[in-house]
């Protein structure tokens, strides 16, 4: 298409396109020269919280900063838990 804006075909549904997206985003991110730091504790922002039957309270987060591995403690406002990456 041009410019700054790349298009690429996805399906979840059928499975296609995904290893597309992945190399397009990982060309952006080069292009951008966007970098992570990965050491020290991780900081997050919360995309999403839900209450499942099976799991109980989820949250769906993007790290912004840090490295958030699995087992460790979380702290949300004044909730707390452990991280269950799956």
């Amino acid at each position: 298409m041009g410019g700054h804006i790349q298009v690429v075909e996805v399906s979840t549904i059928k499975k296609t396109g995904l290893d597309n997206l992945e190399v397009a985003l990982l060309l952006q991110a080069y292009m951008m020269d966007l970098n992570a730091q990965f050491d020290g504790p991780a900081q997050a922002c919360v995309v999403e919280a839900r209450l499942d039957k099976g799991w109980g309270p989820l949250v769906t987060t993007i790290v912004k900063v840090g490295t958030l591995v699995c087992g460790q403690h979380v702290v949300v406002g004044s909730q707390w838990g452990k991280n269950n990456v799956y």
